[in-house]
């Protein structure tokens, strides 16, 4: 991890012991009875609490960085408040407390011979009953202070400071310092002063974040939409229409470094570009491109569209899953395009991250940098401009007005001079015009400019009976009661009414040329295209510097898998790690732990006896999202007993509300008994086998799918379960108290914050390996068995042809040939695979 401590603070309520996640076993305890409360997410001190951690090299350092996340209860009017320190009665190697009357962050060092020492002090106080994020360096010769992320202080110092014995000291009072009152979490010691780039692109705060949930205040007054041109918002975001937008106060981005990152769901748009509109705008004709979010910016009469070079950062997805990013700072501009395609995908939610480092754009997806390289100018020595606002929804606010066709099918006698105006019925309007002896298609072609800046414009085709490309009203023309009639007038043409290419048809009798007359019949297309997204998007914040990978992914499991437990511990652990970045605390309870350490589908796997075993995890259903969000719930389990406790059939795997579970039925998929899969799917025929569940739900359909072994076999509707501050892993607890529990192992169990497709679905499938030789078998084996759902099996024809089985392992058991013994998979044709990946211990 890079760090020397990491206290999550993430222990169950009654803990009084921290577990460092540093792997270096700096493990914190309370002093004496005064222990601060755990709730499963951080602790808080009551003014009279103490967390100490024992000395040891990690801890006891020349250069170092502390970092804490800090929620003070009250401002203390008289004392200095304590919040980390190591040090003597005389010299300090380095402290963090806060200034009486103020809140104000100190920074205090000192050499072991002097009491007092150097102090750096923010400039403004830790507001009270609100979380902030506090950062120490010192490289030594220079002290820094951050705080959420921005510097805020620094100061020379090669003073000295004292390497000191001392325990860690968390909270509690030393002499001059009174303890902490409020919230901690995240305690983090590095054994090397972090630079400033690191810890604003690990701890920094979004400059805007938009909550797209909220269609009335979208997150605070930097974010406004009017009318029906807003998103719908609902619990999975804000879904737009290629005729939807947010406008948002543009933050500061002159620091020339900054990140966007949000959560995103593309569709195919409802009116994509053609190849003739693409042509006639210079746009790509290869594929259809949207815009995300920007701001390209135009002169008010539009004079430099469609070229600006005043471009705030401005995203495009194209048809076919390409990203693309372009700036300008007024004069110069840059593009780039990822070469690679199907970065992201359709209908389906992605977490992206777009970095800029001051020199290169990184995407990200899901967490993970996009690979493939990029094409395009290179943007160093571009600076973003400074702009009042910038869109999300569209990168810009204009439109593509399309006059494509005339298709007429008018008398053969009638004389018809169709032309068509813009926004004047006088001739200097005109944009078009023919004579029209005879039926037939007549192409126009024509395009004109639209934008907030010149809205509602309008065009008329129309019957010009002296062709002189005015619209005559009322006026006798050739000095008889000849005029002009007006075929079809499109008004209200903008950015985004009249979508797509449409025809309007007509039906009008009319006066032509040399005196004739008739019924003019046939059909104008026209339409509109634009820049705008069409699609879902959640969660979008804007940072004023780089993301590193770290913080991207940290971001991405926060954001999307809130619990992600592979079950990998060594045998006898009586505590789980919960790998998805949240840290959830998972411990055993009952009268006895499941058995951690077995061979499991994916690694190692824990086992249930169905009697009285279970998990306890400290997380709430909110934080789980199974009562705010859509939600799925994927694992491995390998049952040993359908009937379950008492014989009821009823087999429990994990709570997800108050008195609610998922789990089996009978041997069927269930959802609290009520949500129940068909009965040609039950599972009593995989006792002993390894079998791969999900349960999904869509908050917005008020749906649940469940899924066996990757496929979809079932979809119910059915509302969402009471919240509740605790849930159990293997044993549910009915409403009137009693006790059901799981029999068999279980193993990679994620939940994630959204509902997952049936794609995601199998991508989670897919992560266990398609044969799994635990190869733990007894003495004198000639076969050894697949753990995967092909369940080959592993044959030697005879004991001098097979390997010694039940030799000590790197994991338990092993084999060991001798150099003429083989082991062979029969039947393997699904293993021929073109991408693949092979790994053992040897």
């Amino acid at each position: 991890t890079g760090r020397s401590l990491w206290l999550h603070f993430n222990e169950p309520a009654g803990s009084t012991t921290f577990v460092d996640s540093s792997f270096l076993d700096n493990n914190a305890s309370c002093v004496g009875a005064a222990c601060p409360t755990a709730n499963g997410r951080e602790l808080t001190f009551d003014g009279n609490d103490r967390v100490s951690v024992p000395n040891s090299a990690g801890v006891d350092l020349n250069q170092y960085t502390l970092a804490m996340w800090v929620k003070p209860s009250a401002i203390n009017e008289i004392s200095n408040v304590n919040l980390i320190d190591k040090r003597e009665t005389t010299g300090t190697n380095y402290q963090l407390s806060l200034r009486p009357g103020t809140n104000y962050v100190q920074f205090l060092t000192a050499p072991c011979t002097v009491g007092g020492g150097d102090v750096l002090s923010s400039p403004a106080g830790l507001p009270v009953n609100k979380w902030s994020h506090v950062v120490a360096t010192y490289d030594g010769a220079t002290k820094r202070l951050y705080v959420n992320g921005a510097l805020v202080g620094s100061q020379a110092y090669t003073g000295g400071i004292c390497r000191t014995t001392s325990p860690v000291n968390i909270g509690g009072q030393i002499a001059g310092f009174v303890p902490f009152s409020g919230q901690m979490d995240e305690v983090e010691i590095y054994p090397q002063a972090l630079d400033q780039g690191t810890v604003s692109a690990r701890y920094g705060a979004p400059a805007l974040q938009v909550d797209l949930r909220n269609g009335v205040t979208w997150g605070g007054d930097a974010v406004t939409c009017s009318g029906s041109r807003c998103p719908s918002a609902g619990g999975d975001g804000a879904a737009f229409r290629q005729e939807h937008y947010l406008s948002a106060t543009a933050p500061d981005l002159s620091g020339d470094a900054f990140a966007f990152a949000m959560w995103i769901k593309p569709q195919s748009r409802r009116a994509p570009m053609n190849t003739e509109v693409a042509t006639a705008y210079g746009k790509d004709t290869d594929r259809d491109w949207q815009g995300v979010f920007g701001n390209m910016v135009y002169d008010s009469n539009l004079a430099t569209w469609p070229q600006a070079s005043t471009i705030y950062p401005s995203l495009f997805v194209s048809s076919d899953g390409a990203l693309r990013m372009l700036m300008g700072d007024g004069s110069s501009t840059c593009q780039l395009t990822t070469n690679a395609a199907n970065v992201v995908q359709q209908n389906r939610w992605q977490f992206l991250v777009v970095s800029y480092d001051g020199s290169n754009f990184t995407f990200y997806i899901d967490g993970r940098a996009v690979g493939g390289g990029v094409s395009g100018q290179n943007c160093a020595g571009v600076t973003p401009p400074s702009v009042s606002n910038f869109y999300i929804g569209r990168p810009n606010d204009y439109g593509y007005p399309w006059v494509d066709r005339l298709e007429s099918v008018h008398s053969e006698f009638l004389q018809l001079i169709p032309r068509v105006n813009l926004n004047s019925d006088a001739s200097t309007g005109n944009i078009w015009g023919t004579t029209a002896p005879a039926p037939g298609t007549y192409n126009i072609k024509e395009s004109f400019r639209v934008g907030d800046a010149v809205p509602n414009q309008w065009i008329r085709l129309f019957q010009d009976v002296n062709g002189d490309g005015r619209f005559d009203v009322n006026t006798n023309l050739f000095g008889g009661n000849q005029q002009d009639t007006s075929l079809v007038q499109i008004t209200d043409i903008n950015s985004f009414n009249n979508l797509g290419l449409s025809g309007r048809t007509f039906s009008t009798p009319v006066e032509g040329a040399n005196e004739s007359s008739g019924v003019a019949v046939g059909t104008l297309y026209f339409g509109v295209f634009n820049d705008y997204f069409q699609g879902s998007l959640d969660q979008f914040q804007v940072y004023p510097f780089a993301l590193d990978a770290e913080r991207v992914a940290s971001l991405y499991n926060a954001s999307s898998v809130s619990l992600d437990l592979p079950f990998d511990e060594a045998p006898g652990a009586d505590l789980f790690a919960d790998e998805s970045g949240n840290f959830a605390s998972v411990a055993c309870s009952g009268s006895t732990c499941p058995v951690s350490g077995v061979p499991g589908r994916n690694n190692q796997a824990v086992q249930f006896d169905g009697v009285d075993d279970y998990l306890i995890l400290g997380s709430s259903t909110d934080d789980l999202g199974f009562s705010s969000s859509d939600f799925s719930v994927m694992m491995w389990i390998k049952p040993d007993d359908f009937l379950g406790t008492g014989d009821f059939g009823l087999v429990p795997l994990m709570e997800i509300g108050y008195g609610g579970y998922i789990g089996l039925l009978n041997g069927r998929l269930t959802v609290q008994g009520s949500v129940l899969a068909q009965e040609k799917d039950t599972l009593y025929n995989a006792t002993g086998r390894w079998v791969h569940l999900a349960y999904v739900y869509d908050r917005r359909a008020a749906r649940y799918t469940l899924y066996l072994n990757g496929n979809a076999i079932w979809q119910q509707t059915y509302g969402v379960l009471d919240a509740t501050d605790s849930l159990q892993i293997g044993r549910w607890t009915s409403v009137s108290n009693n006790n059901f529990y799981y029999d068999g192992l279980m193993d990679d169990l994620t939940v994630v914050k959204r509902a997952l497709s049936q794609a995601e679905v199998q991508t989670h499938f897919d992560r266990a390996p398609a044969v799994n030789l635990h190869l733990d078998e007894d003495l004198s084996r000639t076969s050894f068995a697949d753990d995967s759902n092909n369940r080959y099996v592993a044959t030697c024809t005879d004991t001098a042809g097979c390997p010694d089985a039940a030799d000590k392992g790197q994991m338990r058991e092993s084999v060991t040939f001798d150099g003429n013994d083989t082991l062979t998979l029969s039947s393997t044709s699904s293993l021929a695979l073109t991408n693949f990946s092979v790994g053992m211990w040897v």
